[in-house]
């Protein structure tokens, strides 16, 4: 008797015949800290049509099997595999469990899920609510206002702090964007707590950056909800003053800390579940 689909909410340790269905969400490989030229692994997050997330790894091994078929976007079936505790500092979902490819676990191409999301995005009083942090992955949304200590123009900020070459591409977007705000979705973020504030940064590995990309429906929707949007004015970070010092802030400093403006994505969210 064949096989048959099992939701990923289902998934636990007991065996390794399962088959799934899921649209591969994202796909990033992780590297040795001292040869970073090195792929160690690849990672995924599959979605299944309710919506549930899970964890997949790929030894280094093995990518050379599963990584041409692995992509950001397919729909696949998947089936045999090892199920395992999702442990560890960085976990990409909340799922108890995670997917591990062995040599026999068998993908193909399947048929698409409807009404599916890539993004798993989490609203930002929920995130500053959070008692524990750090340990798995988040995706956020939100308009890009200005660093440091600025006048709230709505309800919600949080702070954004961004490293490497996401730093780099953030300011030279900002410095050149003249047509409006700026929207940034960022996917598997991570938060980070300091002196009892909670903030989110760039993860190494798995962060993805889209900055005004109204292809993607949840910015375009985004931008539908604030309120004459045409009307408002580029995103300009320029003469603000820290509280702590004399130093004038220019958009030249500007990617270090990014402030995300939240409120209007809240209201849209809060319509469409029932987060409240």
């Amino acid at each position: 008797m064949p096989l048959e689909y099992t939701p990923l909410s289902q998934l636990n340790a007991s065996q390794k015949e399962w088959k799934i269905r899921v649209l591969v969400s994202w796909v990033w490989n992780y590297y040795s800290k001292n040869k970073p030229e090195v792929v160690l692994g690849m990672e995924a997050i599959l979605v299944d049509e309710k919506g549930e997330r899970i964890q997949a790894s790929v030894k280094q091994k093995l990518i050379k099997k599963f990584g041409r078929d692995l992509k950001e976007g397919e729909y696949l079936d998947v089936m045999n595999f090892e199920v395992l505790g999702n442990n560890g500092d960085y976990r990409g979902t909340t799922h108890p469990y995670k997917i591990s490819f062995i040599w026999t676990t068998y993908m193909k191409t399947s048929e698409q899920i409807p009404n599916l999301s890539r993004f798993n995005l989490s609203p930002f009083p929920y995130i500053l609510s959070q008692s524990n942090v750090d340990d798995v992955f988040i995706d956020i949304l939100g308009e890009i206002v200005g660093m440091g200590e600025i006048t709230e123009r709505n309800e919600t900020i949080i702070e954004c702090t961004l490293g490497e070459n996401h730093a780099e591409d953030v300011h030279s977007y900002v410095k050149n964007n003249k047509t409006g705000p700026v929207i940034l979705l960022g996917s598997l973020m991570r938060t980070k707590k300091f002196n009892g504030k909670i903030s989110v940064q760039n993860s190494r590995f798995s962060t993805k950056l889209f900055l005004n990309e109204e292809d993607i429906d949840e910015i375009s929707e985004f931008k539908k909800g604030m309120v004459n949007t045409d009307n408002l004015a580029p995103c300009t970070v320029t003469q603000m003053v820290k509280p702590t010092s004399n130093k004038v802030v220019t958009v030249d400093d500007f990617p270090l800390i990014l402030i995300l403006n939240y409120v209007i994505y809240i209201l849209i969210f809060c319509q469409q579940t029932d987060y409240i």
